[in-house]
């Protein structure tokens, strides 16, 4: 809902800025030093989020899949990088939409391999879910502290850093694009957060329960069961879907960035912009990405804020687009 209502707004003006340009607008005395704080929190998450801490991802990927020292891939990922971005928004969009939805093929069939063997599981591990969120004692826990608890902390922030939802950014992407109707634009926005987290997630979680063999430590582990299922090229595969999906992921916080210069100076400022983005995905090779993931919570969380602020300031006005909508339709 909050994604759908933040993409709505932001395709109906059709702002370069998406929600900057609507925080801007929002409030009357505010606005403005809104609209700039959150402009500063977004350019700062473009290079730890959509930067460093998706190069650490295809570091580990890497040295879990491989077996060899990540650091020897900062030559090719730099080449990577400055071929794709150097073309523009037109190369970034050709790019992103053939890599992700290829990757995500693929790495669905590579999930099903280990799902379709452990079917014969699947109702004692959703009983397993079930019993162990409504017992007594979980629904206690839930009441009394839930949003304390570390497991829901870290369920949201994992969430917004996964389908952004609530940050806003992604509107950045949306408001250029043409629609029939605003409303059209945040239904797409809230499918992303439905195929995201519902989705892919929901498929990673069933492929851990269904395969594991006892605990399970991290990503190394995911590894392991998708090479027990699938043979030993199934590890080269997880680093190369996880290259794919950490790539688009930077070419689109590279041009959130570019927004976020033109806001606040209005230039983009690439000459001075590209070497850093470029300088900050190799020194991501060197750093710990529990480091990016902390900064990133409290990045996510500031900027949340804002948003929601936003929406209910403008709810009437996400009302009458969905019922123009509905008019339409």
């Amino acid at each position: 809902v909050i994604k759908y209502a933040e993409v709505t707004l932001a395709t109906d003006k059709g702002e370069r800025g998406g929600i900057i340009a609507i925080i801007r607008g929002s409030f009357s005395h505010t606005g403005r030093w809104l609209a700039l704080f959150y402009t500063l929190l977004c350019l700062f998450l473009c290079f730890v989020m959509g930067n460093a801490l998706q190069v650490r991802a295809i570091e580990e990927s890497f040295e879990a899949a491989v077996g060899l020292d990540g650091k020897v891939l900062v030559l090719p990922l730099i080449l990577t990088l400055i071929f794709l971005t150097l073309g523009g928004g037109k190369r970034i969009k050709g790019a992103v939409g053939i890599i992700i939805p290829a990757a995500t093929v693929v790495y669905i069939l590579l999930c099903l391999t280990v799902i379709i063997p452990n079917l014969h599981k699947m109702p004692s591990v959703v009983w397993e879910i079930l019993s162990s969120a409504f017992t007594p004692k979980g629904a206690a826990g839930g009441l009394v502290g839930a949003l304390l608890s570390k497991p829901m902390t870290e369920g949201f922030a994992r969430g917004i850093l996964s389908n952004e939802a609530g940050a806003g950014t992604s509107s950045l992407a949306h408001a250029t694009s043409k629609k029939s109707s605003a409303a059209v634009g945040g239904i797409l926005g809230a499918f992303e957060v439905f195929f995201d987290t519902v989705l892919l997630c929901g498929i990673t979680a069933f492929t851990i329960l269904l395969g594991r063999d006892g605990s399970f430590e991290g990503f190394g582990d995911l590894c392991d069961i998708f090479v027990y299922y699938s043979g030993a090229f199934a590890g080269g595969i997880i680093f190369l879907l996880t290259t794919a999906f950490a790539i688009s992921t930077v070419l689109c916080w590279f041009y959130y960035g570019r927004v976020c210069l033109f806001e606040l100076f209005g230039k983009p400022y690439s000459v001075i912009y590209f070497p850093t983005f470029i300088a900050v995905s190799v020194f991501g090779l060197f750093f710990s990405s529990e480091l990016f993931i902390s900064l990133c919570d409290l990045t996510l969380f500031l900027m949340t804020l804002i948003v929601c602020a936003t929406l209910i300031k403008n709810c009437d006005r996400i009302k009458i687009l969905s019922q123009r909508a509905n008019l339409l339709s």
